[in-house]
């Protein structure tokens, strides 16, 4: 009798037992979940993005939530390099909610909630207002970087300074103006020293000093000067076509090596070979600077400008010779 009843009611009893321990096990489960998941799901999101006049994101621009008549934002934040921001809050407050973006050098900008932007931030949990456009403003800092570039230009131009010692001076004026000046008005400000080393290239800046590294050595060999020679051979001292070899010899150096580099070895030999002549130098030697600027804009290393094009495209050496 009792074994009957146990294989009646047995597997029964077992069924009850699983959905048992299955039941307490999920409660278990959702009891141990981290505080964090919970609280991240009762966020509300709010996010955009920010552009310039020429469409490109803006970086650094500081976006905060506002309520207003609060003194403080219910959250900021800085955007990336996509030009993108993101704000959270934990709740959707009654009253009028405001969006202010704000960059260095740019115009002050404010978004106003609508009334079916909250409902539908209450509603999806989340809203993305799209991209806005900030406009330059022209402050103290414009003319004042205006001002300073053009005088190192006139500088250069007529050889008061040496180009380094000009550029040089024009940077610490620069950062002159922007600590001493922008600490009495924040209108002054144009950049700092860390943010300056932002806009260094470090890629071409090593690729150039090692072309030159390797230029020093070559040069060692008396390569250039055994070239500069066969031309002068070749051309059996006519003019014309001493100047049409030597142009393509500049060429095809300035397309596999950097140009300002090929022109700086290409100059003493051509002195030399105008003054054998007895004509002026300058006859082969701005000849050779035109083909230095064609032959080094074929390839992707022939200029410092090329290879800044590469870094920041992503074009390839033969990507770019065959465009």
């Amino acid at each position: 009798m009792h074994v009957a009843h146990w294989i009646h009611e047995g597997p029964r009893k077992t069924i009850s037992l699983l959905l048992f321990m299955a039941a307490l096990i999920a409660a278990l489960i959702i009891r141990l979940q981290p505080e964090g998941v919970e609280a991240q799901a009762d966020q509300f999101v709010v996010t955009g993005g920010v552009l310039d006049a020429q469409g490109q994101p803006l970086m650094g621009a500081e976006a905060q939530l506002i309520l207003v008549g609060e003194a403080e934002a219910l959250d900021r934040t800085e955007t990336s390099e996509e030009g993108l921001w993101s704000l959270q809050i934990p709740e959707v407050p009654d009253g009028v909610l405001v969006i202010d973006v704000d960059r260095l050098h740019f115009k002050h900008e404010a978004i106003r909630l609508t009334q079916l932007d909250l409902e539908g931030l209450r509603q999806n949990g989340s809203i993305d207002l799209g991209k806005i456009q900030l406009d330059r403003e022209i402050s103290a800092a414009f003319w004042v970087a205006t001002i300073v570039f053009l005088g190192v230009l006139l500088v250069i131009a007529f050889e008061k300074l040496h180009s380094t010692t000009a550029a040089l001076a024009g940077t610490s004026a620069i950062f002159l103006v922007s600590s001493v000046g922008g600490a009495i008005n924040p209108d002054f400000f144009i950049f700092d020293f860390e943010q300056a080393l932002e806009y260094i290239n470090w890629e071409v800046i090593f690729l150039v000093m090692a072309m030159m590294i390797i230029i020093a050595i070559i040069e060692r060999t008396g390569i250039f000067q055994w070239a500069a020679f066969q031309a002068y051979r070749l051309s059996r001292g006519r003019a014309w076509l001493l100047v049409i070899i030597l142009m393509l010899l500049t060429a095809v150096a300035s397309a596999l090596l950097d140009n300002f580099t090929t022109m700086l070895l290409m100059t003493p030999i051509s002195l030399q070979i105008g003054l054998a002549l007895g004509i002026n130098p300058l006859a082969l030697i701005i000849p050779e600077v035109l083909a230095s600027n064609v032959g080094g804009i074929t390839t992707l290393i022939g200029t410092p400008t090329n290879i800044l094009i590469g870094a920041y495209a992503g074009i390839g050496f033969k990507d770019f010779l065959v465009n």
